[in-house]
């Protein structure tokens, strides 16, 4: 760094490298999903499962929107309210659907203690949904799997018995 605080050319050119070889790594993880049945697996029930995980993604979507717009108008003119523009109310509203609750952000009024009740019910319902469309793919595919080595031992079994 110079005397302003400007970093040189070579100390950036150095994070450029850094996040490069991180991202290798990232890619390296990757690459093993080819090797392990049980990651390949699983990548392909989430593929199997793509639709339904959109259809939550867009529905949570919704409800950010929804939710985040009445918490904020419940909360919003309360004296301290850490709700100071909609997107902290989207923040506070997706953090409680998804069940993290870092607990950065709190509602004071009762009305808004109550939107975030319903918020974090609706969120719960919602991520329910897809979880057992997952778990039904997963059986599924076990059972085609499962099958499938049925099958392959039945025809080796086939060919030995008829070479004897």
């Amino acid at each position: 760094d110079d005397e302003y605080g400007n970093q040189s050319i070579a100390g950036y050119n150095m994070q450029i490298l850094i996040f490069l070889l991180n991202m290798l790594r990232v890619i390296w993880i990757f690459k093993l999903i080819r090797y392990s049945t049980g990651l390949h697996m699983i990548a392909k029930i989430f593929w199997r499962s793509m639709k339904e995980l959109l259809l939550l993604i867009q529905v949570l979507i919704v409800g950010v929107f929804f939710f985040g717009s009445l918490t904020y108008y419940a909360e919003y003119e309360e004296e301290g309210t850490t709700f100071r523009s909609m997107p902290h109310s989207f923040w506070f509203v997706l953090v409680t659907m998804t069940t993290v609750g870092y607990g950065d952000i709190i509602p004071y009024t009762g009305s808004g203690k109550t939107i975030a009740s319903l918020c974090a019910i609706f969120g719960i319902l919602i991520m329910v949904l897809p979880i057992a469309v997952i778990a039904i793919n997963f059986a599924r595919f076990y059972n085609e799997k499962k099958e499938k080595k049925k099958t392959d031992e039945y025809e080796k079994v086939s060919r030995n018995i008829g070479k004897a």
